[in-house]
C-alpha cells in the first residue's frame, strides 16, 4: 500500500510539474518555419498544459489571423528594420529580420524575470543562432527545432566534416557557375549526391560566404542545446538518426501537422496559419472534377519562376491534357499574368485548368479530385501530402534543402519523379509533359500512388496514442522537467539518459 501510494504521489508530482512549464517559442520568421512550430504550440499547451509565448517580428503579427489555443499567447516584437524593408523575399531578408529579434527578445526575456515568469524551457528554431546565448544568460534549458527532415538535418550537421574532406567548398568548370562531377559518398544513409543535390547553403562559393557560415553557427549553438526535436517521423528515418553524428539527444515529434487532430489538421478550429490570403473558391471548382484526375502545381511561398520558365511549365501542362490547380503566387513573377502565360493559354484550358494566387493547401491535399502534387519539394508541403491525399509527387526543387528531399522522394520513398533541366537550368514543355502523364495516368503511376499513401499511415500512426512521435514529445517534456528541476547546468547529465530513436523496426529506411 505504501510504495501504491508513493506511486501515486510520485505521478500527482510530475503533473504538476508539468502544468507549471511554460515555454518562449522562437520560429524563424518565414512560413515554413512559423507554421509546424504553431503547430506544436497548439499540442503541447492542448494536450500537456504547456503555456506558450509565440515570439514572431510585428511584421508578421500583423498578417496572422489565427484563434490560438487560451494557454498560447502572441507576442509581436520589433526587428530593427526600416519599414520598408522586404524581409520576406529572399533568404537574407529573412535572415536579417531573425538577427533583429535578439535585442527585442532579450528585453522581454527581462521583463519576465523581473515579473517572477520566466518560462521553463526555449523552443528554437534552428535558424534562431543566437537562442542559445539567451538560454545560457537567463538559465533556461533550450530545446532545438529543426523544420526540415533529419536527412537534410544529418548533412548539414556535417558541413564542417564535408570541409575536412575536401568536398566542401564546391569545385567549379573554370570559375563558372557550374559545378565540377564529383560523387559524394561520406553518408551512409544516402545514395551517392552529386553537387547539385546538397543543400543550397552548402554550395557557397568559399567558407567564409555568409550562407555557410550561419549554417555551422546553428550547428555550434545546437550542439549546446538540451534536446533537438525534428519535425519529421521515426520510422521513415529510423537509419538516419542511427548515424548522427552530433551528441544531442535528438527527437522525431513530426508530423506536426497532425499533432492537434482531424478538425485542427484541416483548418476547422479558426486556426489558421497561412500569411497570405487564401482563394476558397477553388474547393468548388476541385468538387467538379474526377477523383484522381487533378494535378495541384505549388511552389510555396519563397520560389519564383523567370517568365521563359513559367512559358514551358504552362505549355507542358496544355500538352499533357490533364486537370490542373496552379498556384502562381503575386510577386513570384514580373509583369502581369496575362504578359507571362502563352498566347491563348488560358481558353485552351478554360475547361480543365484553374489559377489562383493562393489556396487552402490543406483541404486542396485531402480533396478526393487530387491525382498528383507538382511541388518544390519543401518539407511542410512533403508532409502535408503524405498525411493527406498521399498521392504521387513531380520534384521541382529550387532552394534550401529541396534538391536533397527530392533524392528521398525519388530515390528512397520511390514515391514520385525529378523534372530534368536543359543545360540552361530550364524544364522544357516536352519534360513537363511527360512527368505529368506518367505520375497521373501511365504505367507505375499506381504503384507511386500505393506506395505514398503506405507512407502516409506510417506518419500517421507516429501521431496516434502510443505513437513514436508522441512518445518523444513526452521524453523531451521529461528531459525539460528534469532539468528545471535539478538545475540548468545538468544537462550534459540528462543528455545520457535517452536514445536518439526508437528501435522498432522500418520497411522504408
Amino acid at each position: 500500500m505504501q510504495e501504491r501510494a508513493k506511486q501515486q504521489e510520485e505521478a500527482m508530482a510530475s503533473q504538476q510539474n508539468q502544468r507549471a512549464l511554460h515555454a518562449i517559442v522562437l520560429p524563424h520568421p518565414l512560413q515554413g518555419h512559423i507554421t509546424p512550430l504553431l503547430h506544436l504550440s497548439q499540442k503541447l499547451a492542448s494536450s500537456y498544459n504547456v503555456a506558450i509565448t509565440f515570439v514572431v517580428t510585428q511584421h508578421i503579427f500583423s498578417k496572422m489571423q489565427i484563434t490560438s489555443h487560451p494557454l498560447i499567447k502572441l507576442v509581436g516584437l520589433a526587428d530593427n528594420l526600416p519599414q520598408d524593408h522586404p524581409r520576406q523575399s529572399t533568404f537574407a531578408d529573412s535572415y536579417e529580420a531573425v538577427m533583429g529579434l535578439e535585442i527585442p527578445t532579450d528585453s522581454l526575456l527581462q521583463e519576465l524575470s523581473s515579473q517572477n515568469q520566466l518560462p521553463s524551457f526555449i523552443i528554437a528554431d534552428t535558424f534562431v543562432t543566437w537562442a542559445q546565448k539567451l538560454a545560457l544568460k537567463y538559465s533556461i534549458p533550450r530545446v532545438a527545432f529543426a523544420t526540415t527532415n533529419v536527412t537534410a538535418f544529418a548533412v548539414m550537421s556535417s558541413t564542417s566534416k564535408l570541409i575536412d574532406l575536401g568536398i566542401l567548398p564546391l569545385k567549379t568548370v573554370n570559375g563558372s557557375s557550374k559545378y565540377v562531377d564529383q560523387l559524394i559518398t561520406c553518408f551512409p544513409f544516402l545514395p551517392p549526391l552529386q553537387p547539385h543535390d546538397i543543400p543550397v547553403s552548402l554550395r557557397s562559393p568559399s567558407v567564409s560566404h555568409y550562407r555557410m557560415q550561419f549554417v555551422m553557427a546553428q550547428f555550434a549553438e545546437l550542439s549546446k542545446a538540451v534536446t533537438v526535436m525534428v519535425n519529421s517521423v521515426t520510422e521513415l528515418e529510423k537509419t538516419v538518426l542511427e548515424n548522427l553524428e552530433h551528441k544531442v539527444p535528438t527527437f522525431c515529434i513530426g508530423p506536426t501537422l497532425r499533432l492537434g487532430g482531424e478538425n485542427f489538421l484541416l483548418q476547422k478550429t479558426g486556426m489558421r496559419t497561412s500569411l497570405l490570403p487564401e482563394q476558397e473558391d477553388c474547393l468548388p471548382w476541385l468538387d467538379k472534377q474526377g477523383s484522381g484526375s487533378v494535378l495541384y502545381v505549388s511552389f510555396g511561398s519563397i520560389a519564383n519562376l523567370e517568365k521563359a520558365q513559367l512559358v514551358e511549365l504552362a505549355s507542358g501542362l496544355g500538352a499533357s491534357n490533364q486537370p490542373f490547380l496552379w498556384v502562381i503566387r503575386p510577386g513570384s513573377f514580373e509583369g502581369s499574368l496575362s504578359d507571362v502565360l502563352p498566347v491563348g493559354f488560358s481558353e485552351r484550358t478554360r475547361n480543365r485548368g484553374y489559377i489562383v494566387s493562393w489556396c487552402p493547401q490543406l483541404l486542396v491535399l485531402s480533396h478526393r479530385a487530387l491525382g498528383g502534387f507538382m511541388t518544390h519539394c519543401g518539407w511542410n508541403s512533403i508532409l502535408e501530402n503524405l498525411c493527406l491525399g498521399g498521392v504521387p509527387m513531380i520534384c521541382w526543387p529550387h532552394e534550401a534543402e529541396q534538391a536533397l528531399n527530392a533524392r528521398v522522394i525519388v530515390d528512397i520513398w520511390k514515391v514520385g519523379l525529378k523534372v530534368k533541366k536543359e543545360e540552361d537550368g530550364i524544364v522544357k514543355l516536352e519534360e513537363v509533359e511527360r512527368v505529368v502523364r506518367a505520375v497521373m495516368c501511365e504505367e507505375g503511376a499506381k504503384e507511386l500512388k500505393d506506395k505514398a499513401i503506405e507512407l502516409g499511415k506510417v506518419a500517421k500512426r507516429a501521431v496516434e496514442e502510443g505513437g513514436s512521435s508522441l512518445k518523444n514529445i513526452e521524453k523531451v517534456l521529461e528531459v525539460v522537467s528534469n532539468t528545471k528541476a535539478s538545475g540548468f547546468s545538468s544537462r550534459a547529465v540528462l543528455r545520457t539518459r535517452y536514445t536518439t530513436c526508437s528501435q522498432e523496426s522500418n520497411d522504408f529506411c
